[in-house]
C-alpha cells in the first residue's frame, strides 16, 4: 500500500474518496506529498459552488438533537477543507463571553481546526432551500446558516476585525485599509470583494466601504448591521468585522435593490445576462432590510429565489439587518464630493437588499 501511495496519480485517485472536515484535514497533514496532492484536489473543488447548511442550536452552541443526524452527515461528507465559515444566527442575544462560548462549541462540532469562524446575528435569515425565518421570543433554538469558504490556492480569504472606534477621524489611506484587512505585511493582496459585519460601528464600516470604493471602483462591497452581536474566536463584541476576498482569478459582484421585488427581478436578470457567461458563481449572499421580511414572506418568489434562478447551481443564504451597506450605480445623492469619490452617505441604506456574489472568471 505504501508503494501504491508513492505514485502521484494513484495517490490522488485514492485521496479523492476522502470525505468530511476531520478526515480531509488529517489527510492534508500526513506529509508533504499528501499535502501537495490534497491542495490539487481542493483547488479543483474550490471552483464548484461552496457548501452551505441550515440547522439549529441551543443557546450554548450545541446542535439540537432533532437535527444532529443531518448536521453530522453534512460535516462527515464535506468535500472541502474550510478556510473560513460565515455563521449567520437568528437573533443570538448574548454578551461577548457567551458569543465566544457559542463559537467555540460550534467549532468543536464542525471539527474545524484551522478555519476561522465569523459570527453575525440577525433578526431573521434566508436558509438554503429558499426558505426564510424570523426568530420569535418563545423559540427554544437559534436557527443558524453556515457558508463554508474552502481552502484553495486560488482563494485568498482574510477575516478581519478592528476594535478601533476612531476610523472616522482618520484619512483612510490604502496602507491603513490594507493593514486593517490583511494585517501588517510587506506586500498586500489585491482585494476583489469585502463583506462587512458590525453592530455599533456602522458609521465606521460605511466610511471604510466608501474609502475602498473610492480607491478601488470595481471592488464588490456588501454588509449590514448585526441586530445583536457578532464576533469570532479571537475577538467578540462591539467591533467592526468583515471578510476580504483576493486572488488573481477571483471575480465578485455586488448589487443593491432599492425598490422591491420587481426591481430585484430586473436587476438580477440584467446582471445574469451580462456577467453570467463570464463568471462561475461559488457563493451568493443576501443582506436584506428587516422591514422587507413581510414582503419576502408573502411573495410567490422571494429575492433569494430570484437570485438562484438568475445564477443556477448555487445555493444562497443571508440575513435580515437593521441597515445595509452597498453602492447604487444609478442613485444620485446630494453629497458634496468629487466625481468618483464616495462618503459614508453613499454606502448607508435602508429598506434595501444587497446581493453579494463571489466566484471565478470563466476560463
Amino acid at each position: 500500500m505504501e508503494q501504491v501511495l508513492a505514485i502521484p496519480e494513484l495517490r490522488e485517485h485514492i485521496l479523492s474518496f476522502v470525505r468530511g472536515f476531520r478526515d480531509l484535514q488529517t489527510a492534508y497533514n500526513v506529509c508533504t506529498d499528501w499535502r501537495a496532492t490534497m491542495r490539487h484536489i481542493m483547488r479543483a473543488r474550490g471552483l464548484q459552488p461552496w457548501p452551505v447548511l441550515s440547522s439549529a442550536c441551543d443557546e450554548h452552541g450545541h446542535i439540537v438533537p432533532r437535527l444532529r443526524a443531518d448536521f453530522s452527515a453534512w460535516t462527515s461528507n464535506a468535500l472541502v477543507i474550510p478556510s473560513c465559515i460565515l455563521v449567520f444566527v437568528s437573533c443570538l442575544n448574548h454578551n461577548e463571553a457567551a458569543s465566544l462560548h457559542f463559537l467555540e462549541a460550534l467549532r468543536d462540532q464542525l471539527g474545524v481546526y484551522r478555519a476561522k469562524l465569523l459570527l453575525c446575528s440577525g433578526q431573521g435569515m434566508f436558509h438554503p432551500g429558499q426558505t426564510l425565518s424570523i426568530r420569535q421570543e418563545n423559540d427554544d433554538a437559534y436557527a443558524i446558516a453556515l457558508q463554508v469558504i474552502p481552502e484553495s490556492e486560488d482563494i485568498g480569504v482574510h477575516p478581519f476585525w478592528t476594535p478601533r472606534d476612531d476610523l472616522l477621524a482618520h484619512d483612510l489611506t490604502p496602507d491603513l485599509l490594507n493593514s486593517i484587512m490583511f494585517g501588517e505585511r510587506d506586500t498586500y493582496p489585491d482585494p476583489k470583494a469585502v463583506m462587512f459585519i458590525t453592530r455599533n460601528r456602522f458609521e465606521e464600516a460605511c466610511t471604510m466601504a466608501a474609502a475602498l470604493k473610492t480607491q478601488l471602483p470595481d471592488i464588490a462591497l456588501a454588509g449590514g448591521i448585526s441586530m445583536i452581536s457578532c464576533g469570532n474566536l479571537e475577538s467578540c463584541g462591539p467591533h467592526l468585522f468583515g471578510v476580504a476576498f483576493s486572488g488573481p482569478h477571483i471575480k465578485a459582484l455586488s448589487l443593491i435593490s432599492e425598490r422591491g421585488l420587481h426591481d430585484s427581478r430586473e436587476l438580477l436578470q440584467a446582471l445574469a445576462a451580462t456577467e453570467g457567461p463570464r463568471m462561475r458563481v461559488c457563493m451568493a449572499t443576501l443582506v436584506c432590510c428587516l422591514g422587507r421580511f413581510r414582503e419576502q414572506q408573502e411573495a410567490q418568489e422571494t429575492e433569494q429565489k430570484l437570485l438562484e434562478r438568475a445564477f443556477p447551481g448555487v445555493q444562497s443564504i443571508g440575513y435580515f439587518s437593521g441597515g445595509e451597506i452597498g453602492f447604487s450605480e444609478d442613485e444620485v445623492l446630494h453629497v458634496h464630493t468629487r466625481p468618483g469619490e464616495y462618503t459614508l452617505l453613499h454606502a448607508l441604506h435602508q429598506d434595501t437588499t444587497v446581493f453579494f456574489l463571489v466566484g471565478f472568471e470563466r476560463r
